[in-house]
């Protein structure tokens, strides 16, 4: 599966916005070989960063938030049921080895398969 990835950006006139803080548009076009219609992704900023490092950024931080979220899904990291803080301690230790576990597991038998396939 191939894919292209085109990124558009646009300064919005100064009357789109009530705000004094001047922002852009970056648009993130995902057009897979395998796919009737592009998938689209607009980026709201205001950082001075060029269009390719803003898209790269929001697309680690998506990354991290991803990965925060299938420990929280998956291992429950944000259940400490217990009132001690070492026996919370001590699970979270053990969800975070058994989450660095899994996915070394999956990166390992998926190798060469595409990023698809760790999900």
């Amino acid at each position: 599966m191939a894919l292209m990835i085109i990124i558009v950006e646009r300064l919005p006139s100064a009357a789109a916005g009530s705000g004094s803080e001047a922002r852009r548009v970056v648009c993130k076009i995902e057009w897979h070989l395998d796919e009737l219609f592009p998938r689209l992704g607009f980026i709201v900023t205001n950082s001075r960063l060029s269009s390719h490092e803003v898209v790269k950024a929001y697309n680690g931080r998506a990354n991290a938030e991803n990965r925060i979220k299938d420990g929280k899904n998956t291992l429950r990291w944000d259940k400490t049921s217990c009132h001690r803080f070492e026996a919370n301690q001590a699970r979270l230790m053990m969800g975070l080895l058994a989450y660095n576990l899994l996915h070394l597991a999956s990166r390992i038998l998926f190798k060469g398969r595409g990023s698809e396939a760790v999900r």
